[in-house]
């Protein structure tokens, strides 16, 4: 018995190994395809900043933003490994702060990009119109100027809006390593229980078995001693009587 306990152990310390192999593969899958759209979408946006033509700038972002919602789709994964293994957390808030700043340099671009054709279309919507309505012109690109002013005000409120947003994602992974440890310890708990009623219903039988062998220990002996009442009543009547 206790050979195959040491032999049920080892196999199920094997199993457990080679399942953290799996998951440890499977997050480095994860991790690689992160990094290589997170290096795609770098190098879009270095093709959209040396670009001369808006056309190519304009590709050059929207492919840019195309493998950033690919990293999202493959760091949502990796925040879903880590949350069920605690030794993925730090590296899925190192790529996390990654994948943040990338998204920030994305948009900041999206934004100077919107402001540039917002002010060639005013430039040259206003010298097409100026004989019309010049004043109407100077208004709209005052308003566009203040718009791109508010803009670039508002810069810095969204680049704490994703620090808050970074800081509450992580709250919440730690909120869910704590979940997952503490549903472990439940888990373990129900596992003692289960052993321990299982140990309670083998006491249990055996119990019953000893009460009904000294049941039937009681019937043989009061069977025995029928038999030798009767030998010996049968002994004193064929001597006393036959």
């Amino acid at each position: 018995k206790g050979e195959r306990s040491k032999t049920s152990s080892k196999c199920v310390r094997f199993e457990s190994e080679r399942l953290l192999l799996n998951m440890s593969d499977l997050f480095a899958e994860y991790e690689n395809n992160f990094l290589d759209n997170l290096d795609e979408a770098r190098r879009h946006l270095n093709e959209h900043q040396a670009a001369s033509g808006n056309e190519a700038k304009k590709k050059a972002l929207d492919k840019a933003t195309e493998k950033m919602e690919d990293a999202e789709q493959n760091l949502q994964s990796i925040k879903d490994e880590a949350t069920r293994k605690p030794q993925f957390r730090e590296k899925s808030r190192t790529l996390t702060n990654q994948f943040q700043q990338m998204r920030t340099d994305v948009a900041r671009a999206k934004t100077a990009a919107m402001n540039a054709a917002n002010k060639a279309a005013l430039l040259e919507g206003g010298t097409g119109a100026v004989n019309e309505n010049n004043a109407n012109s100077l208004a709209d690109r005052d308003k566009v100027l203040k718009a791109k002013e508010k803009l670039k005000s508002n810069a810095p409120v969204i680049d704490d809006m994703n620090r808050m947003l970074h800081d509450a994602e992580d709250v919440a992974d730690d909120i869910m390593v704590n979940l997952e440890d503490q549903r472990g310890a439940l888990e373990r708990i129900l596992d003692r229980l289960r052993d321990v009623n299982g140990n309670l219903d083998t006491a249990r039988r055996t119990i019953r078995s000893m009460r009904f062998k000294m049941i039937q220990h009681r019937v043989m002996l009061l069977g025995i001693a029928g038999v030798l009442i009767f030998i010996i009543l049968m002994v004193l009547f064929l001597r006393f009587f036959w």
